[in-house]
């Protein structure tokens, strides 16, 4: 058992190929992911990404059956259920309103 699994590792350097799932909440941060699948596919060129969208719950409930490998969410995961990575920015979000409307008014 243990020799499969010493394998196991040694064989991720020979990665050749394969899909990579990918579900994201809608977010300005995907922007990173982007940059890191660039550089991955320098590196493993016969890897193939499939990247669908959906809100935080829809997400994580694709990737808690196993249909996703990776989830990028725009709020903070369940940290007792999911390992995760922060982005280095956060999201900033707005309001667009018209000029006679009192929330105009305020600046924040």
């Amino acid at each position: 058992m243990a020799d499969k699994i010493i394998g196991e590792f040694v064989s991720l350097d020979d990665i050749t190929g394969g899909d990579i799932y990918f579900g994201l909440a809608e977010s300005y941060q995907i922007r990173y992911l982007a940059q890191e699948i660039k550089r991955f596919k320098e590196i493993y060129p016969g890897l193939r990404y499939h990247i669908s969208s959906g809100d935080t719950e829809q997400v994580t409930e694709k990737l808690d059956k196993g249909i996703l490998d990776f989830a990028v969410l725009a709020e903070e995961p369940d940290t007792m259920k999911y390992n995760f990575l922060c982005f280095p920015d956060a999201d900033v979000w707005g309001l667009v309103l018209p000029n006679d409307c009192p929330l105009a008014k305020k600046t924040c």
